[in-house]
């Protein structure tokens, strides 16, 4: 997420994702190391017009100072330790091709003065015409030795390897008669015996240093990362003293270049091999071959091992043979795989609707993607929420004793702006400060947050509702799902937070009223036909949640779901035309919450008391009054029976979508409403599937549009089963 050269220059103090603060220590070192070769160079190059002579100077000091030689020696060593000598002269002769391309350059026109388009196509022409010799290879003669019993001299390479804590020096050996005091005391009286341990290590020491200075030309020092079990190795002290009195030199991993250099025996090997088969497998055209190559001289190395594994691999290439991706898993190994106790939230159930191997991947494999310092519509809609959870935490509790009925404007519109920067403070300190674009994202959100308060404000002043209880957690035990239903006995731990929750208390009815509110970043409406497929369950469960909590803390009392609404958190821009003669009027209509709520005549009062008047369409609900008082058709609405029925389909539905995870379904089978309604187009694990309807076993999961009399049966029907779709008596409105 670092673009630019200022942003390069400044000191970073951002903090990581993870909070770690020494990744964050070493992104600066980082920084600072290539600021500091890359300067001198982008000081030239910035320059509009200045001699080419001066440009290609700046490069080939860049050349130098960034050990591009060495790192070509490294790589031309490499290949011929591994017998390629036909790259590894073509290695030997890069240098002496950039060289001789600046020098021809700035000999033919070094004076004249060209911009930095003109010197690049200057040198895309010189290198394009360039040309490498390859020269027969020679054959060197190789030795491979022992630290202490191997004595050889005139020595051009040493490559010493297994340079690890423990191996280098070796470990102290253990057992003997004598203990080292006791044969202090017979060598002071002149008996010759076996070295001690302090003594054997200075032995170790005096070879090590014999060995690390014998070479003349390269000193290659190796250990490994890892052990076979995938363990965490450290490397040898002597390889911290190397680097230090060699500053300018870099550590390259064994396998940054190639992966097949991480074999290190047949069981590593597997996982390499497996992957290299599915890269295989996805790739075409010269990237298949070199693959392919690569992955007939992994074959023959295991075709020289026992026979375990090569029964192993040949399990790997039957399954790699199969068309499409197994659809199942065993119980046995979903059990082992999800535990004892499945937990997640209602998001997790919703992906595995969507997709079976989006969930396998991420709470299965718990595969993430890599994380990356920018600003994505994700974090802006997570700083939003942390925004807005700040400012109603402030409402709740404040000593002014302000609600949302009596706060200022101008105390709001400053709390407001106070819970943005608190909120940017919390995600990353710098992460939008340090650049323009992230100071004018902080400056649109400001203005979202302010707007978005102002009509809450709003809302709440319309009706007789008040927010009582924000950021309300709760878990399996409030949904009361029944986990001893599930397979094997699999404990359902699901946990949530709903966002807002507010009260209408009717103490002379015994009723209390409740609804709740779900922040959104974007635009979201219920789609019952999402709900049934289980793909938009979030909303009816946090409502379901809710009123249990309710009716647990108020038992002497009726709780009546009145609705369940999201909020979209924005600041729109309205046309001249939708805007028509008050804007404001016209704002709040575009902002007005979406969702479902009860239709009863005294709840739909309470939630906005301005319908109480006559007919109307109302600003702050999906509602629009008839003149004989009813719901037009389009109010987004149900009655208390239908809402009942949510609440139970969610719960079956829970159960069901749980039981079908831990049956081991991990299919690759997304989820279809449209050519443009996937559950693919925000997906991130494509590259993991490689779903394609084009192979065998692969396919969407097409969904159907229904019917509003068609979702209330299949609602039903699954709830209680018993009653046939002809005892069925329709619902109301479809509630979208």
């Amino acid at each position: 997420g670092i673009r630019g050269r200022r942003a390069w220059s400044e000191p970073f103090s951002r903090s990581t994702k993870s909070g770690d603060e020494s990744l964050l220590a070493a992104a600066e070192c980082a920084r600072i190391g290539f600021t500091e070769k890359f300067s001198p160079f982008s000081e030239v190059m910035k320059k509009g017009k200045t001699s080419l002579r001066n440009r290609a100077q700046a490069l080939w000091e860049l050349v130098i100072a960034c050990g591009i030689p060495r790192k070509l020696d490294i790589l031309r060593d490499r290949y011929r330790e591994a017998g390629m000598e036909e790259r590894a002269s073509e290695y030997d002769q890069v240098l002496g091709v950039i060289s001789d391309v600046l020098d021809e350059a700035s000999g033919l026109i070094g004076e004249e003065i060209v911009t930095r388009k003109q010197f690049m196509e200057i040198l895309r022409a010189g290198f394009s015409e360039a040309k490498i010799g390859i020269i027969p290879p020679g054959i060197d003669e190789v030795h491979i030795g022992d630290l202490q019993r191997t004595r050889l001299e005139h020595i051009r390479a040493v490559i010493f390897l297994g340079l690890n804590e423990g191996v280098v020096p070796g470990p102290r050996a253990m057992g003997g008669v004598l203990n080292d005091m006791e044969r202090e005391y017979l060598k002071d009286r002149n008996v010759h015996l076996a070295p001690t341990a302090r003594e054997e290590a200075n032995i170790q020491q005096f070879y090590l240093y014999l060995t690390l200075t014998k070479p003349s030309d390269l000193l290659v020092l190796s250990w490994s990362g890892s052990s076979r079990d995938g363990k965490e190795l450290r490397r040898a002290p002597v390889v911290n003293a190397a680097a230090k009195l060699f500053p300018g030199k870099t550590l390259l991993p064994s396998a940054s270049d190639n992966p097949y250099f991480a074999v290190t025996s047949p069981r590593t090997g597997l996982r390499i091999l497996a992957d290299g088969i599915a890269s295989w497998l996805g790739s075409d055209g010269e990237t298949a071959a070199g693959r392919e190559n690569k992955l007939k001289e992994l074959l023959r190395i295991y075709e020289k091992t026992d026979r375990e594994w090569k029964e192993t691999v040949s399990s790997i290439l039957q399954s790699a043979a199969k068309s499409g991706m197994t659809a199942q898993i065993d119980p046995e190994t979903a059990a082992r795989l999800y535990g004892s106790v499945l937990y997640g939230s209602i998001s997790r159930l919703e992906r595995f609707a969507a997709c079976p191997f989006r969930q396998y991947a991420e709470y299965g494999l718990k595969l993430t993607e890599r994380d990356t310092f920018t600003i994505e519509n994700p974090d802006i809609g997570t700083l939003l929420h942390k925004s807005i959870e700040l400012f109603s935490a402030k409402m709740n509790r404040n000593p002014e004793g302000y609600t949302w009925d009596s706060i200022p404007d101008k105390v709001r519109d400053r709390w407001a702006e106070e819970a943005l920067y608190e909120a940017s403070a919390l995600k990353s300190e710098q992460l939008y400060r340090d650049s323009e674009r992230g100071m004018n994202i902080i400056g649109r959100c400001v203005r979202i947050m302010k707007r978005s308060v102002r009509t809450i404000q709003t809302q709440v002043r319309s009706g007789l509702f008040v927010p009582a209880r924000f950021e309300v957690s709760f878990s399996e035990d409030d949904l009361m799902i029944g986990a001893g239903e599930l397979p094997g006995g699999v404990k359902l731990q699901l946990k949530g937070r709903i966002d807002r929750i507010d009260e209408c208390d009717d103490p002379q009815s015994g009723k209390l009223y409740v609804k709740i509110i779900d922040y959104k970043s974007s635009g979201r409406k219920v789609d019952l036909d999402r709900f049934i497929d289980g793909e938009q369950l979030q909303l009816v469960v946090y409502m379901d949640a809710a009123a249990r909590m309710e009716q647990k803390a108020n038992s002497s009392r009726s709780v009546v779901c009145a609705g369940m609404f999201y909020y979209t958190m924005q600041n729109p821009v309205l046309s001249s035309d939708k805007a028509g003669d008050d804007p404001e009027i016209a704002m709040l209509k575009e902002m007005k919450v979406s969702g479902l709520l009860n239709e009863s005549p005294d709840v739909v009062r309470r939630l906005d008391k301005t319908l109480s008047s006559g007919s109307g369409s109302s600003l702050v609900i999906p509602a629009t009054i008839n003149n004989d008082g009813s719901l037009r058709a389009n109010s987004s609405s149900v009655t208390a029976d239908q809402i009942e029925d949510l609440r139970a389909y969610s719960r079956e539905k829970i159960r069901r979508i749980s039981a079908s995870i831990l049956s081991g379904e991990i299919r690759p089978h997304p989820s279809r409403y449209s050519d443009n309604e996937t559950a693919c187009r925000y997906c991130g694990y494509s590259d993991v599937c490689h779903f394609s309807e084009l192979e065998k076993g692969m396919e969407y999961n097409v969904r159907t549009k229904r019917g509003d009399q068609e979702r209330w049966s299949a609602i039903r029907q699954l709830i209680r089963p018993e009653v046939s779709e002809q005892e069925e008596t329709g619902g109301a409105g479809d509630g979208r």
